[in-house]
């Protein structure tokens, strides 16, 4: 909880943990939020490592191996 309370600190929204954990993850309105919010995080040394991603927007695509 403390974890999550921080991402939501930094200024993310939508913070949740994977299913297995323990990636937390948050998202963020643009990029300049993202960039501060990693900064802040780092700083914090709560977090071992600290991403910004962009969302990939598709399902998965099924072919021929």
């Amino acid at each position: 909880v403390e974890a999550m309370n921080r991402l939501r600190s930094a200024g993310l929204c939508g913070v949740g943990m994977t299913s297995f954990g323990p990636t937390l993850f948050g998202f963020a309105p643009n990029w300049n939020i993202a960039h501060n919010a990693c900064e802040a995080l780092q700083v914090d040394h709560l977090f071992e490592n600290v991403y910004i991603t962009t969302p990939r927007n598709q399902g998965a695509a099924i072919g021929k191996g």
